[in-house]
């Protein structure tokens, strides 16, 4: 195989996928060279558990200096808060977010009914738009980056799709953070500290035109192609 051919053949694979770069955690184990890991926090059964105290109203596991998302993305979730469901003032959440502390972000909350809600945090004030009541404890959570726009969704396991209130495109939270890099969030939170919090994430996964300090999996293919055809080539001049 000529080196020409191998390099139609790297393109052609990276055309065929929206994504270069891909991450996923199963919490099989603590992996603290991606996350950071908040008090309250732990690895339970195979399960990122978050159980806050009633004298504690936050916490989470976030990539903050670790691990960062640029350009077009899309990062999913499970979550279960099933152990929340008849407490009042309550949300379990992921986020993407800006060093500079810009936010978006989906949730399933409990605030006098039960909703998924979407916020966009500028800096230095929040806004939150078109919760959408619900029945789930326990489900999947998704955000989207496509150009500069960041679109939110939940699953809806009756159609099983993706989708925020029937729109399988998402729902557009906000603009305004633009294409800088992102760190990912999981947090759990409650508006007093009169209960004990617990919730669950599983299946954590991420797919993007870059993720950082990771190397592009399409990277290190092309890398083992060319180590292959080097290696094949020394083979025939022995």
């Amino acid at each position: 195989m000529h080196l020409f051919t191998i390099i139609v053949l790297f393109l052609s694979i990276i055309s065929s996928s929206s994504y270069s770069a891909t991450f996923s955690d199963n919490f099989a184990s603590t992996n603290i060279s991606v996350w950071n890991y908040d008090p309250y926090t732990s690895i339970d059964n195979g399960r990122l558990k978050i159980q806050l105290p009633n004298s504690v109203t936050w916490s989470g596991a976030h990539s903050l200096g670790k691990m960062y998302i640029y350009g077009d993305f899309e990062y999913q979730v499970d979550y279960n808060s099933a152990s929340m469901s008849s407490n009042n003032g309550w949300h379990v959440l992921m986020r993407a977010q800006t060093d500079d502390n810009k936010i978006v972000e989906i949730k399933r909350a409990y605030y006098g009914s039960n909703v998924y809600d979407g916020s966009y945090y500028n800096g230095s004030t929040w806004q939150s738009w078109n919760p959408i009541s619900t029945s789930d404890t326990s489900g999947k959570l998704k955000i989207r980056r496509s150009g500069t726009n960041f679109y939110i969704y939940y699953w809806d396991s009756v159609d099983s799709r993706w989708e925020y209130n029937n729109n399988t495109n998402g729902y557009l939270v906000s603009s305004a953070i633009g294409t800088a890099p992102v760190f990912f969030f999981l947090a759990t939170g409650t508006q007093t500290n009169t209960f004990t919090a617990t919730s669950y994430f599983d299946n954590f996964s991420v797919s993007a035109d870059g993720i950082s300090p990771e190397l592009s999996s399409y990277f290190l293919l092309f890398l083992g192609i060319t180590c292959l055809y080097s290696l094949k080539n020394r083979k025939n001049k022995s």
